[in-house]
């Protein structure tokens, strides 16, 4: 099985606190969706992420064989991020019966350019589970979250 390369760019190019990057992680080929209910806890996992101070989350989604992030360099690359990210909740699957790898090696990835960039990759992750035809209306997937819904929630 071919893999996506490990990294797509320079690695200097992920270190870079400006550059935002879209990211997309698949499960590893051996799984066909999340094992048991470890599906809620990634999430969790993945939205715990905003607030450590490693990388600035700017929206992700959870679909039932990849993850969407978009991410800004924080406290460490994004690369680095990848590596512990894809380790910490590896070694949570295994609490929920996954007895080898969580994830595909390699990434596939995307740097925005502009406001605009950012803004539209957003709207293109949390669309991501209507596209695929497993909900109607964005709202109906709980495992979606942009800054903007963050924004909405507080001011309300």
């Amino acid at each position: 099985m071919k893999f996506p390369r490990n990294i797509r760019r320079e690695r200097e190019h992920y270190e870079v606190p400006e550059t935002v990057v879209h990211v997309t992680m698949r499960i590893h080929p051996e799984l066909s969706t999340w094992p048991g209910e470890f599906r809620d806890e990634l999430w969790r996992l993945t939205t715990n992420e905003r607030g450590l101070g490693k990388v600035e989350v700017f929206a992700a989604c959870l679909m039932p064989d990849h993850l969407h992030v978009l991410v800004r360099r924080e406290g460490m690359d994004v690369i680095k991020w990848l590596n512990s990210f894809k380790s910490v909740t590896t070694r949570a699957s295994w609490r929920y019966g996954n007895r080898g790898g969580l994830w595909q090696p390699g990434m596939w990835d995307r740097s925005m350019r502009s406001q605009t960039d950012i803004e539209q990759t957003a709207a293109y992750i949390l669309g991501n589970p209507v596209t695929a035809g497993l909900v109607e209306r964005v709202e109906d997937w709980s495992w979606r979250w942009a800054w903007w819904m963050e924004e909405a929630d507080t001011s309300a």
